[in-house]
């Protein structure tokens, strides 16, 4: 048999056959590979020589996560953080744990939330039904940013003055550099073009990139180990 075959010097196979799924199991140097084929959809379970990853395929589409009744867990596990991901019924919740920091990322029925807790500042974001509000803390200043359903206000508070910005219904831009901030860690880009918004950060290990396109999100995170990609289209 194929499967005989399949035992060498650097993996094992193993391959079961139940009454309403396939069991697949193989050991590989580095790391071990399951897979399950039930009635409804395929898991795959990898765990690599630095993190885990879940693959679920379902009868009519493919998640890279699993989704229960009520929610949708993702759980990772990386060299320099954990990340697990839940998909309530009525909003979606991220928590990131870094080397230098702790994010999480809440998606209520209304609004959205955001918090980062970095080395020196603490950063929030809100996205209400009308408007976005972010809350920065940094080592010297601190910068709120509101975005209503009319107009922004942005406040800054820095170590020797106090800064604030309105934009108005009537006041837009076609192409515009929006800031750039240099930290003790990172660089911080945003730039607001006619069909995307783009941020970059560079920091002590990662670079992380965003950009909000005319159909869709793109994130791209490049770590010391490896690369995340995270897209968001618009259905």
């Amino acid at each position: 048999m194929e499967a005989d075959k399949n035992h060498s010097l650097h993996y094992t196979f193993k391959h079961y056959t139940f009454k309403y799924y396939t069991f697949k199991h193989y050991t590989f140097k580095h790391y071990t590979f399951k897979y399950y084929t039930f009635k409804y959809y395929t898991f795959k379970y990898y765990t690599f020589k630095y993190y885990t990853f879940k693959y679920y395929t379902f009868k009519y589409y493919t998640f890279k996560y699993y989704t229960f009744k009520y929610y949708t867990f993702k759980y990772y596990t990386f060299k320099y953080y954990t990340f697990k991901y839940y998909t309530f019924k009525y909003y979606t919740f991220k928590y990131y744990t870094f080397k230098y920091y702790t994010f999480k990322y809440y998606t209520f029925k209304y609004y959205t939330f955001k918090y980062y807790t970095f080395k020196y500042y603490t950063f929030k974001y809100y996205t209400f039904k009308y408007y976005t509000f972010k809350y920065y803390t940094f080592k010297y200043y601190t910068f709120k940013y509101y975005t209503f359903k009319y107009y922004t206000f942005k406040y800054y508070t820095f170590k020797y003055y106090t800064f604030k910005y309105y934009t108005f219904k009537y006041y837009t831009f076609k192409y515009y550099t929006f800031k750039y901030y240099t930290f003790k860690y990172y660089t911080f880009k945003y730039y607001t073009f006619k069909y995307y918004t783009f941020k970059y950060y560079t920091f002590k290990y990662y670079t992380f990139k965003y950009y909000t396109f005319k159909y869709y999100t793109f994130k791209h995170f490049t770590f010391k180990y490896y690369t995340f990609k995270y897209c968001t289209f618009k259905y």
